[in-house]
């Protein structure tokens, strides 16, 4: 898979439970993460979309 594998500590908040979670939705690399829209990484990692 081309691109660098998402590593817990590789991304300023993401643990190993953040980076499994990602995983098994497919976002391997930081990015797909980034491609993705804010409201399902939110749904993802349990979080909310920050306020504009």
């Amino acid at each position: 898979m081309p691109g660098r594998q998402i590593r817990h500590g590789a991304i300023h908040g993401i643990g190993p439970a953040q980076a499994a979670a990602l995983k098994r939705h497919g976002l391997h690399t930081a990015g797909l993460l980034a491609a993705m829209d804010e409201s399902v990484v939110c749904r993802i990692l349990g979080g909310r979309p920050a306020a504009p």
